[in-house]
């Protein structure tokens, strides 16, 4: 007769192996946590820049356009232009093309919010673009005006913890002055 022994199988985990797990899990989870926070901040911190960008680039070819349009069969009765800076305020830039005018201003109020914007007439004003700081405007020659935007982001920059921002300029040549 076979005599069967019973062989003594350790099954399971002790506590120290299940410890070191733990352990080795919670150091894995914090560096994912850690590189998804930073990849998320700067996901959002490139999202801001793209806005910024677009904005100003919209905000410039727009102006430009106006502009171009004011020295377009220009009314012998007006100025195609005017340039003027309100007291203590950013420039602006009002532009007459036969019976309509229209107004650029930076509104900064709000100065978490500073906003550019558009007025036709004597209408009330709507806003043309967000996040713009400063606009000027410069009369190069009798017929070139030179537009200078600064626009930023909406949030910080959490590495800096200032916006980020960048200047937009171009030189419009006025046809018929």
């Amino acid at each position: 007769m076979r005599k069967f022994t019973r062989q003594r199988v350790d099954a399971g985990f002790t506590l120290v192996e299940l410890m070191v797990a733990m352990v080795v899990l919670s150091i894995v989870s914090t560096a994912t946590f850690y590189f998804y926070v930073s990849q998320h901040q700067a996901y959002v911190t490139q999202a801001d820049v793209s806005d910024m960008q677009q904005n100003g680039r919209a905000a410039v070819a727009q102006l430009s356009y106006h502009l171009r349009q004011a020295g377009f069969n220009p009314p012998e009765d007006s100025s195609a232009f005017t340039i003027f800076t309100v007291a203590g305020g950013p420039d602006s830039i009002t532009i007459n093309h036969h019976d309509t005018s229209y107004t650029f201003f930076v509104d900064a109020t709000d100065s978490l919010n500073p906003i550019l914007m558009h007025r036709i007439n004597s209408d009330s004003a709507v806003v043309f673009a967000e996040n713009i700081d400063s606009l000027s405007f410069n009369l190069v020659s009798s017929n070139e005006v030179s537009i200078a935007l600064v626009a930023r982001t909406s949030r910080t920059d959490p590495a800096s913890g200032d916006y980020r921002r960048r200047r937009f300029a171009t030189l419009v040549n006025i046809r018929n002055l």
